[in-house]
């Protein structure tokens, strides 16, 4: 097996030599990722990237449970690799810290679908909002071959050296979700500012003066910092008091189900928040989640929604639920559309351009 090109490629290019001196035929089962993880000594992201454009040419089908094949009708001579590498889409690498929400759920398939109609292939990689794996997870991208990658970077006070070098590279590269200061990376992401001075200033229209406003931290999280700005702008144009005792930012950060303690004790907060200030009247949750424990917090307390207390945050929340409305105003920022704005972006830079950032406007519904 050659030596030359990305790992995933010398991958392809054994699987197919194999396959032509005749020791894997059509019909025989070829080894496990596992095997080819262990003998390569790459990480399974690499391997997944070799078998993926392997069956995208019909030379191995892929079966669940059982696992992956020699396609029985391959009439195919893989004699010459190159030929048959040069069919193979190219692949585009998508990195997110999280896919824990309706949100982040959406935006997958909506990026996944934009670089299938562009054709492309995707390698995903979910980074648990753990830098170091992160990190893993560029290089072993990068060296898989990818002709770019979109990154939905890890919150945190400093960002990822790894795509600040990317950025000097000129490597193909966009951000989604998020911008980086200092970068100049291409990227898509929401008007949060906007977006949540619309919220202040719908309270305040509303006739709202006591707001309470509850956050997981900030800190580090520049899409948070953003909405905590727009809001407090929002507020002193409207000449409301920023009550720093109706202010909660330091949830703990809880968003899958199997952390039932945490929210527990996010939505025992706020309840004390609302005991200790009976005249709230109204709550901006900075996410949809922290707006779902805040409306489980208020009807613990027996108040109703929107009629005792209006509930608002950024984020739209029908996903979290099919059948009840749970009459929670919200700030709608399509992930859809930002899923292939990042795609488009991406593939323009890939081609040689040099997009500029897209910002996605947000929209209130009002409940």
């Amino acid at each position: 097996m050659t030596n030359q090109g990305p790992l995933y490629m010398q991958i392809k290019n054994y699987i197919l030599e194999e396959i032509n001196n005749g020791k894997f035929k059509p019909g025989d089962k070829l080894p496990s990722e596992k095997d080819f993880t262990d003998l390569f000594e790459v990480s399974r992201v690499t391997v997944r990237s070799a078998l993926a454009e392997l069956q995208s040419e019909g030379v191995i089908s892929r079966i669940s449970g059982r696992g992956t094949f020699v396609s029985e009708d391959l009439k195919l001579d893989y004699t010459d690799s190159k030929a048959a590498n040069s069919k193979a889409s190219p692949l585009i690498g998508v990195i997110l810290c999280h896919l824990d929400s309706p949100f982040h759920i959406h935006l997958l398939t909506s990026i996944e679908k934009e670089i299938d109609r562009q054709g492309y292939q995707m390698v995903f990689g979910l980074s648990g909002d753990d830098a170091n794996k992160e990190e893993k997870l560029i290089a072993e991208m990068v060296g898989a071959g990818v002709e770019g990658l979109i990154i939905y970077p890890v919150d945190g006070k400093f960002y990822n050296e790894q795509i600040l070098r990317l950025s000097i590279e000129n490597f193909p590269l966009a951000l989604v979700d998020r911008y980086l200061p200092g970068i100049s990376a291409c990227s898509v992401y929401s008007d949060n500012k906007k977006g949540s001075y619309m919220v202040g200033e719908y309270l305040a229209l509303r006739g709202h003066k006591d707001i309470a406003l509850i956050s997981p931290s900030a800190k580090g999280t520049i899409p948070l910092l953003d909405r905590l700005d727009g809001f407090s702008d929002a507020l002193n144009d409207n000449n409301i008091a920023i009550r720093s005792d109706y202010w909660i930012t330091d949830l703990v950060n809880c968003p899958v189900p199997d952390k039932k303690a945490r929210h527990l004790d996010n939505i025992n907060k706020i309840e004390g928040l609302l005991e200790a200030n009976s005249q709230i009247t109204a709550i901006y949750a900075i996410n949809g989640l922290t707006a779902l424990m805040a409306y489980k917090a208020v009807t613990n307390l027996g108040y109703k929604v929107p009629e005792d207390m209006e509930v608002i945050c950024f984020d739209n929340t029908t996903g979290y639920f099919s059948i009840e409305d749970y009459k929670i105003s919200f700030i709608d920022h399509s992930e859809e559309f930002m899923g292939k704005a990042v795609v488009k972006s991406l593939i323009e830079i890939i081609k040689g351009g040099s997009p500029g950032n897209t910002i996605v406007p947000c929209t209130l519904i009002a409940k």
